[in-house]
């Protein structure tokens, strides 16, 4: 669960764009809510459980 908080502001960035007539920015931002769902499920898969250090192993990130 770590990082569903991200589907969130995606959404909420999402919605002004609906709501301020930005069309091309809320369907970006549409694939990217898809996208975050993809990922935050492979890294629940990998890890187990939500793993923060699975998401950042290799990716020369250091681990919040």
């Amino acid at each position: 669960m770590p990082h569903d908080w991200i589907k969130d502001v995606l959404t909420d960035l999402r919605d002004f764009a609906r709501l301020n007539d930005m069309p091309d920015l809320a369907l970006h931002l549409d694939g990217a809510l898809t996208v975050a769902g993809h990922e935050i499920a492979r890294t629940r898969g990998a890890s187990g459980a939500g793993g923060t250090a699975r998401a950042f192993a290799g990716q020369g990130v250091d681990e919040p």
